[in-house]
């Protein structure tokens, strides 16, 4: 069996880029924005979801330094607790709904086609230094 942390897939990154642009397209065509607002919202979910793998990388790295045991378990943590919230989205979007639509439309935008981007952006920085081995640097 399979586990979605293991390199078998060999078109992981193109997976990757191809759900930021596309998350980064459904964020300009929201409903309801102003034309400056739909120019601003696929840069944002981009630089957001570039920000987040950084961030990830960056989480894991400063456990490492703490101790060099910590490098593995909290890349486990950070991929697999992301997976979890990726697939809880749904159900917090049916749960928050009125509170999300209350929200103004960039913040809309930003939250609901932002977050596959920005979450799978997130795993893939955990999942980097998983198997990023720190003494070949």
């Amino acid at each position: 069996m399979r586990l979605p942390h293991q390199l078998d897939f060999a078109h992981r990154k193109r997976l990757l880029h191809l759900i930021v642009v596309l998350g980064a397209i459904g964020g300009a065509f929201w409903p309801e924005l102003e034309w400056q607002d739909r120019l601003l919202a696929p840069i944002a979910i981009i630089i957001l979801a570039t920000v987040y793998y950084f961030l990830a990388i960056g989480f894991v790295k400063f456990h490492s330094l703490l101790s060099p045991d910590l490098r593995k378990p909290s890349s486990y943590l950070l991929f697999y607790g992301t997976l979890l919230v990726l697939i809880a989205f749904p159900a917090i979007v049916v749960i928050e709904r009125h509170e999300l639509l209350a929200q103004p439309p960039l913040l809309q935008a930003l939250t609901i086609p932002g977050f596959l981007p920005i979450a799978l952006a997130t795993a893939a920085g955990a999942l980097r230094e998983l198997h990023h081995d720190p003494r070949a640097a």
